[in-house]
């Protein structure tokens, strides 16, 4: 229920989590104290017409990154109060 627009390549890292000020610094901070450098940022908002997200106060951001996150960091970057979910994904081609 999400709309977001990117070019689909490279290590990313997709997060939903709730819209509420600070969010994107805790995770850049996150990434930064890892030495995970942010090439881009895309973010995503509730699509017109489409299925309404699990809470309405919530988001999603794709952050075009250096590297792939480990499942440890994917853990740790879980502890976060305000992530509901994260992933990361790698597009080659």
């Amino acid at each position: 229920g999400f709309g977001i627009d990117f070019e689909p390549r490279g290590e990313l890292l997709l997060t939903r989590h709730r819209d509420e000020p600070g969010v994107l610094g805790q995770v850049a901070t996150f990434l930064g104290v890892r030495a995970i450098n942010i090439g881009g940022l895309h973010m995503g908002g509730h699509e017109a017409g489409g299925a309404a997200p699990a809470q309405p106060s919530e988001a999603l951001a794709l952050y075009q990154v250096s590297r792939a996150l480990s499942d440890d960091e994917l853990s740790a970057l879980h502890q976060l109060p305000s992530i509901v979910a994260a992933q990361s994904l790698s597009l080659q081609g």
